[in-house]
C-alpha cells in the first residue's frame, strides 16, 4: 500500500508541476477539504486531457496519501473531519476513521485532548493493526445519551480467533456519561495481541462512569502491561475475562497495572485458562478478585497470581480480597506466589465458597490485617497447600477451614497476632501417610506471637475415630501441642488422636474438649497456683491452660499468679471438664493474679482462660 501511494504521488508530481507545493501547503487539510480543493483547481486549470474516469480515483489516492504524509504516526480522525478538542462531537468522523482500518493499518489519535463520540465505535475485522495516541490524556471520550452500549469493540465472536496482531498503545477510553450497562472497551476473540499503557476508566483522571471497564471475550496469547481499569463502584466490574461458550480464552498475561474502585475489580468469569497477573495492584473494590462462572457456565482451569500482585484494601460489602465462587473441576488450579493479601473489610482476605472443587497452592507471601479471617474455606471438596506464608494481625482466624477439606497441608507457615485464633478446622477422616490420605497436616508451623494457638475439631463420625491422627505437628514456642476434640469424655479425647513426630517429644500434649475449649492459649510458663483447693498438674501457657484437682474441695479457692501481669487486671473463665456440674467462678483480680471460688472433686480437670487488660 505504501509503495502504491508513493507511485501515485510520483505520478501526481509528474502530471502537475504544482503538486509538490500543493501537497506541502495542504498537509494539514482534512480528506474531504483536500479533495474539494483539488477539484476546484482542476476545474479552473483543466486536466491536461486526462479523462475523469482515470483521474478521479487517482486524485482520491493522492489526497489520501498526502494526508498520511501529514500524519506520520498513523491515520488520524482529523483526516475525516474530527477536531479532537475534547468538546466537539466527532462521532461521524471517528466512525469513518475506524471503518477505514485495513490489513496493516496504523491508526493515530492526536493529543492532548480526547476525541469525543456519542455512538458505538466498531472496528472491522483486520489483522496487524496498531492504534496509538499522542501521549497521556489522548484517546476517546464517550459523551452520548445511551447508557448501556459497548462503546468500543474490536473483533467479533467466532469461537476462535477473529483478528490477530493488534497493538493498542497509550490509549485512554473514558466516559462522561454514567453507564448502567455495556462496557468501555470489549475485545472479541482477539489473538496474539498487545495492550500497552491502556486506561479504561482508570488512571489519574479516571472515574466510575463505565458500568464495566475492559472486557475480554475469548482469544488467546494476549499481553497487557501498564494498564489502569475502573468501573461503577456499586454495580460494575473493572475487568472481565471470559471464554466463548465453546472455546476457552487462554494465555492472557497482564502486569504492572491497577484494577479497582469498582463493585468487582477483576472477574475471571468462566472458561478461562492460563491467566496470569503480576506486579499489579487490585484494590478498593467490594470484591477485588472473583473467580466465577458469572458469564460462561464452564469451569475455569489455570489461574496464576504471580509475584508482586497486591490484593489489598476492599471498599464496601462483602469486603473480600479474593473469592473462588466457581464450582471448578478436577483440573481447576489456582497458584499464588508471593502475593500480598491485606485489609479486606469483610468475611476474609481469601475466601473459598461452599462446594468449590479447586486445587490451591499458596507459595510465600502474607495474609495480613484482614477484618475477618485471613484464609477461609467453606468447601470440603478442594485441596489446599500453603508453603512459607505468614498469617498475622487478622481479626478472625489466620486459617479457618470450617469443613473437612480433601487435603489441607501447611509447610513452614508462621502465625502471629491473629485475634480470633491462628488455625481452626473440623475433620472426620484419619490422617495417614501409609494409606495416602492427606487430611489436615502441619509441618514446621511457627507460632510467633502470644495469641490463640491451634484448634482442630473432630466430630467423631469417622469410620474409626480412635485411629484419627495428627502427624508431624510442631509445638508452639513453649514446646506445647494444643488440640481440641468435641467429645465430652477426656479419656476419649486422648484416644481420639495421637501425635507422632520422629525425634520429637513435646513438653505437653494437650487435649481440650467440649464447648468450653479455651479460645486463647498463649505462650509463656503456667502461672503458679495457690488458694485453699489443692492443685496437682498444670498445663498450658501463661494466660490459658488446665489444672488438675489434688483433692475434693467445696466452696474453696484457686489463685493463679501470673508471670506476665496486666495493669488493669484479668477477666477469666473456668470450666470443670470432668464434672461439668461443679462450678468455679472468678471472684477477685489484681494486676498479677486472679482468684476463683467453687467446687471440685478429686482429679477433676479444670480448663481456664484469661484476658488481661
Amino acid at each position: 500500500m505504501k509503495l502504491f501511494s508513493r507511485v501515485i504521488i510520483a505520478a501526481w508530481f509528474a502530471i502537475f508541476p504544482f503538486g509538490n507545493a500543493f501537497a506541502q501547503s495542504s498537509g494539514a487539510q482534512t480528506l474531504p477539504n483536500l479533495i474539494t480543493e483539488i477539484n476546484t483547481y482542476i476545474n479552473s486549470n483543466g486536466t491536461g486531457g486526462i479523462s475523469g474516469a482515470v483521474l478521479n480515483p487517482v486524485l482520491q489516492a493522492i489526497a489520501n496519501s498526502i494526508i498520511k504524509i501529514g500524519a506520520p504516526n498513523g491515520v488520524s480522525p482529523v483526516a475525516f473531519g474530527a477536531l479532537c478538542d475534547g468538546v466537539t462531537d466527532d462521532t461521524t468522523a471517528i466512525q469513518a476513521w475506524a471503518a477505514s482500518v485495513t490489513l496493516g493499518s496504523t491508526m493515530y489519535l492526536p493529543g492532548p485532548n480526547k476525541c469525543v463520540f456519542k455512538s458505538a465505535i466498531v472496528f472491522p475485522a483486520a489483522n496487524n493493526v496498531t492504534i496509538q495516541t499522542g501521549g497521556h490524556g489522548a484517546g476517546l471520550l464517550y459523551a452520548g445519551a445511551g447508557t448501556s452500549l459497548t462503546a468500543v469493540t474490536i473483533g467479533a465472536t467466532v469461537n476462535g480467533c477473529s483478528v490477530y496482531n493488534w497493538t493498542l498503545r497509550d490509549l485512554s477510553v473514558m466516559s462522561s456519561t454514567v453507564m448502567t450497562g455495556g462496557a468501555g472497551l470489549k475485545l472479541f476473540d482477539v489473538c496474539q495481541s498487545v495492550l500497552s499503557n491502556v486506561e479504561v476508566g482508570g488512571g489519574l483522571n479516571g472515574n466510575n462512569n463505565w458500568f464495566n471497564g475492559l472486557v475480554f471475550v475469548g482469544g488467546n496469547t494476549i499481553n497487557m502491561n501498564g494498564y489502569a481499569l475502573q468501573a461503577n463502584s456499586t454495580s460494575g466490574t473493572a475487568e472481565i475475562v471470559q471464554g466463548d461458550a465453546a472455546v476457552q480464552i487462554t494465555d492472557l498475561a497482564q502486569t504492572d497495572g491497577t484494577i479497582g474502585h469498582s463493585l468487582i475489580g477483576l472477574n475471571i468469569a468462566g472458561n478461562v485458562g492460563g491467566f496470569h497477573i503480576a506486579n499489579s495492584d487490585v484494590l478498593f473494590s467490594s470484591t477485588n478478585i472473583r473467580i466465577s462462572q458469572d458469564k460462561v457456565a464452564v469451569a475455569n482451569l489455570q489461574v496464576f497470581l504471580d509475584s508482586g500482585t497486591v490484593v489489598d484494601i476492599t471498599s464496601g460489602a462483602p469486603g473480600v480480597g479474593l473469592e473462588i465462587a466457581d464450582p471448578g473441576s478436577n483440573n481447576s488450579v489456582l497458584m499464588a506466589t508471593n502475593v500480598w493479601w491485606a485489609t479486606a473489610q469483610g468475611t476474609a482476605c481469601f475466601l473459598m465458597d461452599a462446594a468449590v472443587q479447586w486445587y490451591v497452592v499458596v507459595n510465600g507471601g502474607l495474609i495480613y490485617n484482614c477484618l475477618g479471617d485471613g484464609f477461609k474455606t467453606l468447601t470440603a471438596a478442594s485441596n489446599v497447600q500453603m508453603v512459607g506464608t505468614y498469617f498475622g494481625n487478622n481479626t478472625g482466624y489466620g486459617i479457618n477451614a470450617t469443613l473437612d477439606p480433601v487435603s489441607l497441608n501447611l509447610w513452614n507457615i508462621s502465625f502471629g497476632a491473629n485475634i480470633g485464633g491462628n488455625f481452626n478446622t473440623t475433620w472426620i477422616h484419619p490422617i495417614s501417610y501409609t494409606t495416602g490420605q492427606t487430611r489436615p497436616i502441619m509441618h514446621d508451623v511457627q507460632i510467633t506471637s502470644q495469641q490463640p494457638n491451634i484448634r482442630m475439631v473432630a466430630d467423631g463420625t469417622g469410620a474409626n475415630p480412635a485411629n484419627q491422627k495428627i502427624w508431624d505437628w510442631l509445638e508452639d514456642t513453649s514446646g506445647n501441642l494444643n488440640m481440641r476434640a468435641v467429645s465430652d469424655d477426656y479419656t476419649a479425647a486422648n484416644n481420639w488422636a495421637t501425635v507422632q513426630r520422629s525425634g520429637f517429644v513435646p513438653t505437653v500434649i494437650q487435649f481440650y474438649e467440649g464447648a468450653y475449649v479455651p479460645s486463647i492459649v498463649l505462650n509463656g510458663n503456667p502461672p503458679t497456683a495457690g488458694g485453699t483447693c489443692s492443685i496437682n498438674t498444670q498445663t498450658g501457657g501463661n494466660y490459658a491452660g488446665t489444672f488438675k484437682s489434688g483433692g475434693a474441695c467445696a466452696a474453696g479457692t484457686v489463685t493463679l499468679n501470673f508471670a506476665i501481669g496486666a495493669a488493669h487486671g484479668f477477666v477469666c473463665d473456668f470450666h470443670d471438664q470432668t464434672t461439668p456440674a461443679d462450678l468455679m467462678n472468678q471472684t477477685a483480680s489484681t494486676g498479677a493474679s486472679v482468684t476463683a471460688t467453687g467446687t471440685m472433686a478429686l482429679n477433676d480437670i479444670v480448663a481456664w482462660k484469661c484476658l488481661g487488660n
